[in-house]
């Protein structure tokens, strides 16, 4: 009797010790399509860009340069169903213009981003077809700014840039289409270190204040 109750125990046990293993390989099959080596993705997508700039000598910047519209690039490693980490680049612009009746202006920002982040992620869904990630980011982003001006005393131009320090967090939704592909919306916060700049020989040098940024975006992956 004792001999029949034990190998019953040991049934049910073995069973739902299956029953798990197979729910957790249904589950991380959308994160982890691969069972062995590791799981590398591509992640590519537009964006936005809100950042609060101000010159180093406390003025105001024209607020469409400061309006970015862009897209990145990222190579990712995913570890586990609950940790990832990344390497992204990106390219954004920006643009403003002024004119009267003799005299013209007209300036774009290109900002170059590159960051590498850690996502924390947490299934929302049994399948594993959906999470939400934490991704604290670290990194640099260049700042080009290009600017002309025309007026009775002549025409100017000049193309400056500096790089500086990026670093904030963000967080996301991802959906796994399948086992290979999957969409992402997020959102981040990024502080921008101060930038320098010469514009022209004659003047002193300015820039830009150190800056609070936005960022959100649409991403589309393929892992392999």
């Amino acid at each position: 009797m004792k001999t029949h109750v034990s190998k019953t125990i040991l049934l049910t046990i073995g069973l739902l010790a299956a029953g798990a293993i197979s729910f957790a390989r249904q589950g991380g099959a959308y994160v982890l399509p691969k069972d062995s080596g590791p799981n590398f993705y591509l992640e590519a997508g537009p964006g936005f860009m809100k950042a609060d700039l101000k010159t180093t000598e406390g003025d105001d910047v024209n607020d469409d340069l400061g309006k970015f519209v862009g897209g990145s690039l990222s190579f990712g490693w995913r570890i586990s169903p609950n940790h990832k980490i990344q390497i992204e680049a990106g390219g954004y612009v920006s643009d403003a213009k002024e004119s009267g009746e003799d005299y013209s202006w007209k300036a774009d920002i290109t900002a170059i981003p590159v960051l590498v982040s850690y996502s924390y992620c947490v299934q929302l869904d049994q399948a594993g077809r959906c999470e939400l990630r934490l991704t604290p980011t670290l990194g640099s982003i260049t700042m080009q700014i290009d600017e002309k001006e025309d007026d009775p005393s002549g025409h100017y131009s000049a193309s400056v840039s500096d790089t500086t320090y990026a670093v904030g967090a963000g967080v996301g939704i991802t959906y796994h289409l399948s086992s290979k592909f999957y969409v992402d919306a997020g959102y981040r916060f990024l502080r921008l270190g101060k930038t320098e700049y010469s514009f022209y020989d004659d003047e002193p040098e300015t820039g830009l204040k150190a800056a609070n940024s936005h960022w959100v975006s649409v991403t589309f992956g393929w892992k392999f």
